[in-house]
C-alpha cells in the first residue's frame, strides 16, 4: 500500500468483506506497507481501506480461489483530492507467486459443462497433463487395483492424493477415491500437476484439492432430471449378439443452501439418486462360443461349474445415492466452525468389474459400496498476522464384491474368452478412517510461515480369498479341448485379515516473496507410516521441497521446483502378503511343475482330468523360515507372472529379512 508519490503507508487497516455472508476480516499493513490475509475462505470479496488523511478506498469483485494468491497494489489518494477511490479493474488471473503447476476448475465450469456420468472427478481431466487410466480387466489370474481413474504424466493412478476440504478422501485399499460428491455441492477444484509444497504428502503422483460449497444469506437451490433410453443409442458394431441391448437410466437430484441465522450460521445440502437397468453384450467370437458349449455339453470336465458360455445379452443394473450436508457457524468474530456429513451408497449388478468384451457373463460380477464420513474444521484468526486451522474426520467404507459364478475355477483361453469364477472378485472389506491435522500460519514481513502435522489411522478388516479357487490358462482353443493348460495357479492361506496402519506427517514451509516478480518456497516434510507387526518400518522419509516462481513480465511466469516424495503402501498389497504368509501357490507350465513348497503334488499327464477341476486338497501349513528361498522362487515365477504377483511375493520377503527390502526396491523399481 502506498500513496500517489510512491511512499509506503504503514499501520493501515485493510478490511476484506464478503457481501454474500456479511463477514469480514481485518488486517494491518507492516512498516513496508505490506499486508497479507492468509487462509481466506474461497469467495468474492470487497476490499476497503480507510486511513486518516486519505480518501476511502474501495475495490469490489476480488475473487479468492483455492490455493491462489491475489496481488493488490493499493494507491491511496489524499483526502483533499477525492471523496472516495473506487477501483473496478480485476487483478491478473496469472498468479506470479505460485511455484507449483496448478489448474483450477471454478464453479462456472462445474455448473455449465455437461458431465454424462455425473462423476465430479471427471472435471480433473480438464487439467493439462492429466489423462484417464485404463480400467484393469482382472483376467489372466490377477487381482486388479482400480486406482483413481486418471494419471498425472503417466504416473500410477493409485499414487494420487485426493482431499475434500483439506482432509483425505483416498481409498487406502485400492488407491482410488472414497466418498462421491454431487457436482451441485462442489465449489471448485485445484489440480496440482507438479511441484507440491511441504504441506502435502503421502503420495507420489498428483494432488486434487476440492472445496465444497457453503450457504450464504440468500436462499439458493437447484434441481435437475436426467433420463436416457437405449432406443436412441446406436448398436455397438463389435457385439456378436443380434439386435441392440436395452437400457434405461434415470437420475434426479437437488441442492439447497441458505442461512440458519443470518450473518452467522449457514447450510448447504445436495442429494442425487440414480437407477438404471439394461443389458450388455460381449465380443466373444460366436464360433468359439459354439465350440466350447458343444464340448462342455458332452460332460467334459465335470468339476467345472460353468457349463455354457452366454450367447445372449446379460442383465445389468445400478442404483446409487449421493448425499451431503454442510454447516458453517461463526462462533466468534475470529473463530469459525465447519461440519460436513457425506453419504454414498452404490450398488452395481452384473457388470461391476471384469467388463472386458472377451469376458463371459459368468466371470463378471456385482458390487456394493457404502461410504459415511463426518468431517469438520475449526479456524481461528489470531490477530492480523496468524491463523490456526484444526481439521478432523471420521469415515468408514464398506465394500463387497460378488462374482456371477460363485464356484471356481477361472478358465482363460488367451485372446478368445475368459469364463468361470474369476481369480479375484469375491471379497468383503471395511475401512475405518480417523484423521486429525493442524496448521499454524504466520506472516512475518514478506515471509509466510506454515508449520503443521497430521495423523491418519486406518483400520482394515477384510476377507479377500483372491486366487483360492484357482485359474487355468490355455494358450489356444485346441489346448483347452485337449485339457492341456500352459499354467495353473492357485493360492492358499487365511483370507481374513484385521490390521491397522497409522500415518504421521509433519512439515515446515516458508513462502518468501523476495520481490514482486520473484517468489521462493522452501520447506521440509517428514512422513512415517506405521505398518503391521512383521513388516520393516522405513523411518528415513525426509522430503525437502524447493519451489521458484519468477515473473519477468505480467504476461508469463517461469516456475521450477525440486522435491522428494514418498508414496504410501496400498493396503491390498499388505493384505496379500499377510493372508498368503506362508505362501502356497500351485503353478503349472508346459514343462515340469514349479512349486513353492515341496509338499505340493507333482504334475500329472493331464492336470484337469487328474484333479477333477477344481477340487485340489489344501496342504497343511508349513512355515518356511528361509527368506532367500522364497526370493529365488519369486524371481523364477515372475518370469511369466504379472507384476502384481511379483509385488506381493516380494512383500512377503520383506516380512523375513530387512536386507531383502533393499533387494525388492532395486528389482521392482
Amino acid at each position: 500500500m502506498s500513496d500517489t508519490s510512491g511512499a509506503v503507508i504503514p499501520n493501515s487497516k485493510v478490511t476484506l468483506h464478503n457481501p454474500l455472508t456479511n463477514q469480514s476480516r481485518t488486517v494491518t499493513t507492516d512498516e513496508q506497507g505490506f499486508f497479507r490475509a492468509a487462509q481466506l475462505a474461497v469467495g468474492t470479496y470487497e476490499v476497503r481501506v480507510e486511513q486518516t488523511g486519505f480518501a476511502p478506498y474501495r475495490r469490489a469483485g476480488v475473487v479468492a480461489s483455492l490455493g491462489q494468491t491475489v496481488h493488490l497494489d493499493i494507491v491511496l489518494a489524499p483526502a483533499s483530492a477525492a471523496e472516495q477511490v473506487t477501483v473496478n479493474a480485476q487483478p491478473s488471473s496469472l498468479d506470479p507467486s505460485q511455484s507449483s503447476v496448478v489448474s483450477t476448475v471454478d464453479q462456472e465450469r462445474i455448473e455449465e459443462l455437461p458431465v454424462r456420468s455425473r462423476n465430479y472427478l471427471d472435471f480433473v481431466l480438464l487439467a493439462p497433463g492429466v489423462s484417464s487410466s485404463p480400467i484393469p480387466s482382472g483376467a489372466s489370474g490377477s487381482t486388479p487395483l482400480t486406482g483413481s481413474g486418471f494419471t498425472f504424466g503417466g504416473l500410477r493412478s493409485r499414487s494420487n492424493n485426493l482431499s475434500i476440504d483439506g482432509l483425505d478422501n483416498d481409498d487406502e485399499y485400492a488407491g482410488s477415491s472414497r466418498t462421491e460428491l454431487s457436482p451441485e455441492i462442489v465449489q471448485e477444484f485445484q489440480v496440482v500437476n507438479n511441484g507440491l509444497s511441504a504441506e502435502s504428502g503421502g503420495a507420489s503422483g498428483g494432488s486434487i484439492n476440492i472445496i465444497t460449497r457453503s450457504g450464504t444469506n440468500a436462499i439458493h437451490g437447484d434441481a435437475f432430471l436426467f433420463a436416457q433410453d437405449g432406443a436412441f443409442n446406436a448398436r455397438d458394431p463389435f457385439e456378436t449378439e443380434s439386435g441392440k441391448p436395452s437400457f434405461r437410466r434415470f437420475r434426479a437430484g437437488f441442492a439447497l443452501g441458505g442461512p440458519v441465522i443470518r450473518d452467522k450460521t449457514f447450510y448447504y445440502s445436495a442429494l442425487e439418486r440414480e437407477h438404471n437397468r439394461g443389458q450388455i453384450g460381449s465380443d466373444i467370437d460366436p464360433g468359439v462360443t459354439s465350440t466350447i458349449n458343444a464340448f462342455l455339453a458332452t460332460g467334459a470336465f465335470p468339476g467345472l461349474a460353468t457349463r455354457q458360455i452366454t450367447t445372449a445379452f446379460s442383465p445389468i443394473a445400478r442404483a446409487e445415492t449421493e448425499a451431503a450436508g454442510k454447516l458453517d457457524h461463526q462462533l466468534t468474530k475470529n473463530t469459525a466452525l465447519m461440519l460436513r456429513y457425506t453419504f454414498t451408497n452404490n450398488k452395481e449388478s452384473g457388470d461391476a468389474f471384469n467388463s472386458n468384451g472377451l469376458i463371459d457373463a459368468s466371470a463378471r460380477g456385482s458390487s456394493f459400496t457404502s461410504d459415511n464420513a463426518l468431517s469438520g474444521s475449526l479456524t481461528t484468526v489470531l490477530g492480523s498476522e496468524a491463523v490456526s486451522d484444526l481439521r478432523f474426520q471420521a469415515a468408514t467404507r464398506h465394500a463387497v464384491l460378488r462374482t456371477n459364478e460363485p464356484v471356481g475355477p477361472e478358465i482363460d483361453i488367451a485372446g478368445l474368452v475368459t469364463f468361470g469364477r474369476p481369480y479375484a472378485g469375491n471379497g468383503e472389506r471395511r475401512e475405518n478412517h480417523y484423521q486429525a491435522s493442524y496448521t499454524y500460519s504466520r506472516t512475518w514481513g514478506k515471509h509466510l510461515w506454515k508449520v503443521g502435522g497430521t495423523v491418519n489411522r486406518i483400520r482394515l478388516r477384510a476377507d479377500v480369498p483372491d486366487g483360492f479357487d484357482s485359474v487355468y490358462l490355455f494358450g489356444s482353443l485346441g489346448d483347452f479341448l485337449a485339457g492341456n493348460p500352459s499354467q495353473f495357479r492357485q493360492a492358499f492361506g487365511n483370507s481374513n485379515v484385521d490390521f491397522p496402519v497409522t500415518s504421521f506427517g509433519g512439515f515446515v514451509q516458508d513462502h518468501w516473496s523476495i520481490a514482486r516478480q520473484l517468489t521462493v518456497d522452501l520447506g521440509v516434510r517428514y512422513d512415517l507410516e506405521r505398518l503391521p507387526s512383521g513388516f520393516n518400518q522405513d523411518t528415513n522419509n525426509v522430503s525437502p521441497r524447493i519451489g521458484l516462481a519468477w515473473s519477468p513480465s505480467p504476461r508469463w511466469v517461469f516456475r521450477a521446483g525440486y522435491g522428494v516424495f514418498f508414496d504410501r503402501y496400498v493396503l491390498a498389497n499388505l493384505t496379500r502378503a499377510i493372508e498368503k504368509n506362508p505362501v502356497f501357490l500351485r503353478q503349472h507350465r508346459a514343462g515340469p511343475l514349479l512349486c513353492l513348497h515341496p509338499g505340493l503334488p507333482r504334475r500329472s499327464s493331464n492336470p484337469i482330468r487328474a484333479w477333477r477341476l477344481p477340487t485340489a486338497n489344501k496342504p497343511a501349513p508349513v512355515r518356511n523360515t528361509c527368506s532367500q528361498r522364497i526370493l529365488r522362487c519369486a524371481l523364477t515365477i515372475c518370469l511369466f507372472m504379472d507384476l502384481s504377483c511379483l509385488e506381493h511375493l516380494m512383500l512377503i520377503c520383506c516380512l523375513r529379512s530387512s536386507s531383502l527390502l533393499r533387494t525388492r526396491l532395486a528389482l521392482v523399481f
